[in-house]
């Protein structure tokens, strides 16, 4: 006999014939829409299940604070006492198609009670959720879910554009030292001998060289890389948006308080900013958020040239660069400086309700899409 959830499960017996009583089970759900502010105690209860829980700063950055607005909710509730079980949000954005402002959405905040994983309202969940796209007038979801929500989000029709793709340039030999020796005396070893012979033989074959362009640090984004973010617009067929009040707010610059991220700018002699990267250092790499130049080959060149130089200058092992398809001329530049790509196991995944005239947001190399673009 089928079994529906939150039915009362079968008796069993112990071989002998006697009953033997059934666990109880999680009851039926309800999921419907939720307040992003009004439940913001149980969001945050759900959300203490998600990796890295964001907690509270987080809730205010996305669901407060966001130039976009607050996200759309949607919460699985039990019946009996209205306990909020499950929760799924579409993060508001703006994409650039073919340069032009588009509205869309980030898939994130997908967060199950572990008690009722496995019982059905992760489905239900995502599919409530991706009906409030047209209420809010947003073309499409997007994001790059982990191992453990992909496949709901593929089943309810999210589909695949594409890997993403790692770009690394090893700066010292530590790096890899680190990533496949596992025994710490001789990764000891290994990393002493590698700054002897290994490191500075990658010095010298780097083709980092001082250029034309200075390189700032601002502690803020401004008018002066309007040019730039109107550029990269123009150049794909499909980005996020970039503007000075939005990547001041993503990278966390307007706070007040020391950011996790900074700002590393390519000048020219007037003033005008050809180029910029957002990184983040972590167990001495740096990952790069975001990198925008006003396009030529010479732009990228410089600004590779100064983020390596920097990074080498600051005792730092790597700089990494996750991305989707190939970034075209930045792809060709990344390699010819020595960043080598590797695929990854995460996707960028795309909720279409209805096929968009233009570019197919499923063909890869129609993005320029680094991680700053999925924020999550």
């Amino acid at each position: 006999m089928a079994h529906r959830i939150g039915d009362r499960p079968a008796a069993k017996t112990n071989g002998t014939g006697s009953a033997v009583r059934a666990e109880p089970r999680p009851g039926r759900c309800v999921v419907a829409a939720g307040d992003p502010r009004g439940d913001r105690e149980e969001i945050l209860r759900l959300a203490g299940h998600l990796p890295d829980s964001p907690g509270a700063e987080r809730f205010a950055k996305y669901y407060d604070r966001s130039p976009y607005g607050p996200p759309s909710v949607v919460l699985a509730r039990e019946p009996g006492s209205d306990r909020a079980v499950g929760m799924a949000a579409l993060m508001p954005t703006r994409l650039r198609v073919g340069g032009q402002p588009v509205p869309a959405a980030i898939s994130g905040d997908f967060s199950i009670d572990p008690e009722y994983r496995g019982f059905g309202p992760a489905l239900a969940l995502q599919r409530a959720s991706l009906k409030t796209l047209p209420e809010r007038g947003w073309m499409c979801a997007f994001g790059c879910p982990n191992e453990l929500s992909e496949p709901i989000v593929k089943r309810v029709g999210f589909e695949e554009t594409g890997p993403l793709t790692r770009y690394v340039k090893v700066l010292r030999t530590q790096l890899l030292v680190g990533a496949y020796v596992r025994r710490p005396r001789l990764r000891r070893m290994l990393s002493a001998a590698g700054h002897v012979t290994a490191d500075p033989v990658l010095r010298a074959v780097s083709r980092e060289r001082r250029g034309r362009l200075a390189l700032e640090r601002p502690a803020m984004f401004d008018e002066r890389f309007a040019e730039v973010f109107e550029a990269t617009a123009r150049a794909h067929a499909l980005t996020g948006e970039r503007s000075a009040e939005v990547l001041n707010w993503k990278y966390e610059l307007d706070t007040g308080r020391p950011s996790p991220y900074s700002i590393l700018a390519a000048v020219e002699g007037d003033g005008r900013v050809a180029g910029y990267v957002v990184y983040r250092v972590k167990d001495g790499v740096w990952h790069l958020f975001d990198l925008a130049t006003l396009g030529p080959t010479q732009a990228i060149d410089a600004l590779l040239s100064g983020v390596v130089g920097a990074a080498r200058q600051e005792g730092a092992l790597g700089v990494g660069l996750l991305c989707l398809g190939s970034l075209g001329p930045l792809g060709r530049r990344l390699r010819s400086f020595g960043f080598l790509p590797r695929v990854e196991d995460k996707r960028l995944r795309v909720y279409l309700p209805e096929r968009p005239a233009g570019a197919d947001p499923l063909r890869p190399d129609n993005w320029y899409f680094v991680m700053g673009d999925d924020d999550f």
